[in-house]
């Protein structure tokens, strides 16, 4: 299946940023992994658990199990996020995250590069504002209604 057939959101120009950064924050938050993810935030997902040793007793065995579980589990809900990255990112952009291994400093190194400044978004505001000036200007006022209606 392609990418079209999965209907995701592409990162290939600035244009997209908005739209982009907010379906890999939809997949993080409905995975349950935002705060490890967060250009924002400071969690980070660790597991620093040592291992107990053979003599060690069963419960303390079965404890440290059940942690490594749980971080197991949280890991695959954050790979999904990093693999949906990498997958929606045009390879002109992924130079910008390169040797960045996890999700957070992926978001951060793209919007520091690719996100819109504000200068950009009015740009196309006033980009936007022109075509819709041309596109009208040739018709008389009383075309106009019919024009629209088109």
């Amino acid at each position: 299946m392609s990418i079209k057939d999965h209907n995701l959101t592409l990162l290939n120009s600035r244009e997209d940023w908005t739209n982009w950064i907010n379906s890999i924050e939809d997949l993080a938050v409905r995975n349950d992994v935002w705060s490890y993810c967060d250009p924002e935030g400071i969690e980070n997902l660790v597991f620093t658990a040592t291992k107990p040793s053979d003599s060690a007793s069963k419960d303390t065995i079965q404890k440290y199990h059940s942690l490594q579980a749980i971080c197991d589990s949280e890991r695959k809900k954050y790979d999904k996020v990093t693999d949906r990255i990498d997958l929606t990112v045009c390879q002109e952009f992924k130079q910008h995250y390169l040797g960045i291994h996890d999700v957070r400093g992926k978001l951060i190194a793209l919007a520091d590069s690719i996100q819109p400044t504000a200068k950009d978004q009015k740009q196309n505001v006033r980009t936007e504002f022109e075509k819709l000036k041309k596109g009208l200007s040739n018709t008389s006022l009383d075309k106009w209604p019919l024009a629209c209606s088109r």
